[in-house]
């Protein structure tokens, strides 16, 4: 075999080699990528911090208790946590109204019964509005979350014991005996009527006389509180 055959036959076997590590370094570089990828898909997944439901321990015309669910913070300390009320341009970017009173709420973060981390919402001062709009924000050093909150307060139930325990005996004067004989003088009430005494508000009258008032009024309230959020600049009918 001549020298020019034999050199034809070595540049084809180079080549050769040279074809299959290219492919080999492109299948390499291919699993590389994919397992980068991978990592960077995985890491957001194992540490999606979210804002779970809320639970409202308290009623109209006393001081807001509150807590919400952490979810997905079993890797972050607490002092890693910080929870507060949504600024104001967040609140304007979700077309949520920011009342004045949020200003009052003081949050917290705790831990409840089953050892889950909770955040802990508290007013000192009564919340006199049957609903509230409350954008919270959550942070944390990979990130952020908001969520948003329509907090709907009922009147507080009292029992046969405690309604007569919260009754104050009036000062004994001769006023006092003639209105305690007029009242001793009045007919007895039927079951769909109700006697209003001092300290009675139309929500309590109207539950009273009107058990299904309640229910509408609820449904009224987190209907207009949701057409607010959906057209920010709407007010309320009636």
């Amino acid at each position: 075999m001549t020298t020019r055959k034999w050199s034809v036959l070595f540049i084809r076997k180079v080549s050769s080699n040279d074809n299959k590590d290219k492919k080999c370094g492109r299948r390499l570089a291919t699993l590389v990528s994919a397992l980068i990828l991978s990592a960077l898909v995985a890491v957001p997944l194992t540490h999606a911090v979210g804002l779970g439901e809320i639970t409202v321990s308290s009623s109209l015309n006393e001081p807001l208790d509150a807590t919400i669910q952490v979810l997905n913070a079993v890797e972050l300390d607490d002092n890693q946590l910080l929870v507060s009320l949504a600024s104001p341009e967040a609140f304007e970017r979700a077309g949520v109204t920011r009342d004045f009173f949020l200003n009052q709420l003081q949050f917290s973060l705790s831990r409840d019964g089953a050892n889950q981390r909770i955040i802990n919402i508290v007013t000192e001062q009564p919340v006199v509005s049957p609903y509230l709009n409350v954008l919270v924000q959550l942070q944390w050093p990979e990130g952020r979350v908001m969520r948003e909150y329509t907090l709907l307060l009922d009147l507080p139930i009292y029992s046969q014991d405690q309604s007569s325990a919260l009754q104050v005996a009036p000062p004994v004067s001769s006023q006092s005996s003639a209105a305690g004989a007029a009242e001793a003088d009045l007919d007895p009430l039927s079951g769909d009527q109700h006697r209003v005494i001092v300290g009675d508000t139309l929500w309590n009258v109207a539950s009273v006389c009107v058990p299904e008032a309640r229910r509408f009024c609820k449904r009224w309230i987190l209907f207009t509180s949701k057409i607010r959020g959906l057209l920010p600049m709407a007010t309320p009918i009636g």
